[in-house]
C-alpha cells in the first residue's frame, strides 16, 4: 500500500522544473515550493508557475534552496510568504 506524506498542503514529490527551478508542489492547495538545483548568476522567482495546465502560487523558498549556490542576485514575489532554514546559506556572491 503506497502512501503520500502530506504536511501543510504539500505533498512529497518528485521535483517539477519550471523555467530554470525546482519546486515541489502541493497539489490540495495548488501552492510550489523552490528546492534546491543547479542554480547560478541571476535568479527570478515567479509568482506562479503552470504545471500540466494547472497555476500553482510559489509561496515558499525551500530548505537549503540555494545553499552554497553561485547565485549573483534573487528576485523573490509578494507570493513567497515563507523561507526555509538556510535557504542562502553559503551563497557568496
Amino acid at each position: 500500500m503506497a502512501c503520500a506524506a502530506l504536511f501543510g498542503g504539500y505533498a512529497a514529490a518528485d521535483p517539477v522544473s519550471f523555467e530554470g527551478l525546482n519546486y515541489e508542489i502541493g497539489k490540495t492547495l495548488k501552492t510550489a515550493t523552490v528546492v534546491t538545483g543547479e542554480y547560478s548568476g541571476d535568479v527570478f522567482i515567479p509568482e506562479t508557475i503552470s504545471v500540466e495546465g494547472v497555476t500553482y502560487d510559489v509561496k515558499v523558498i525551500g530548505e537549503k534552496a540555494f545553499l552554497q549556490k553561485a547565485i549573483t542576485s534573487v528576485v523573490i514575489p509578494n507570493s513567497v510568504d515563507s523561507i526555509k532554514t538556510m535557504a542562502f546559506s553559503g551563497c557568496r556572491s
